[in-house]
């Protein structure tokens, strides 16, 4: 295989795409797509999501203390482009792209109801980098549609609610649905090898 140098940026394949979730100064609900997200800590358990500080999300989770991250489905394509697309500060996002606002009972923050799954998070610390600030939220539950948990009901199964990845080298987004193995699992002949 021959490798060749593309330059530094800020690419990992798949990067998860998702809805933050915020209520502004007003009171008013906004929805951010947000692509730059993950895991940050199992306990507790923390997320965290990288904001511009010219956003109006930023503003408002620095407000308010708080977010949500709801999951959109890939049928959900159109209304996550025009909520990464659109600011708050002018348009009422949720009512724009046919979507339901719905307050959190756990944090100050509205969620999307058409999403299957939802993070609520409160603020737990933020870290200003040079273009955008990356705000860590303690998950304080999750809610998720019952029709999309796995045969345990302990998590969701993305294979049933069908969520979507974004690629930022093509500004694209992507299905993820085909099962290719089961983690701490498909590997093990190769750990009996060594």
């Amino acid at each position: 295989m021959s490798k060749k140098s593309i330059g530094a940026h800020p690419y990992l394949y798949p990067t998860p795409i998702m809805l933050a979730g915020t209520y502004d100064g007003n009171g008013k609900p906004n929805i951010a797509a947000i692509a730059w997200a993950g895991v940050c800590n199992a306990d507790p358990p923390l997320v965290g999501l990288a904001v511009r500080p010219s956003r109006h999300t930023h503003s408002a989770i620095v407000a308010r203390k708080a977010f949500t991250l709801s999951i959109p489905t890939q049928d959900m394509a159109a209304a996550t482009d025009f909520a990464g697309l659109a600011t708050g500060r002018e348009t009422d996002k949720f009512a724009v792209a046919g979507l339901s606002p719905v307050a959190s009972e756990a944090v100050d923050a509205p969620y999307v109801a058409e999403c299957p799954v939802i993070l609520e998070c409160s603020l737990y610390q933020q870290i200003a980098f040079p273009s955008h600030t990356y705000f860590i939220g303690e998950v304080r539950d999750i809610l998720a549609e019952r029709a999309f948990l796995s045969t345990s009901g302990k998590h969701p199964d993305m294979m049933k609610f069908m969520p979507m990845a974004y690629d930022a080298g093509e500004n694209a987004y992507y299905s993820l649905n085909k099962l290719i193995g089961k983690a701490f699992s498909v590997g093990l002949p190769l750990l009996k090898q060594k």
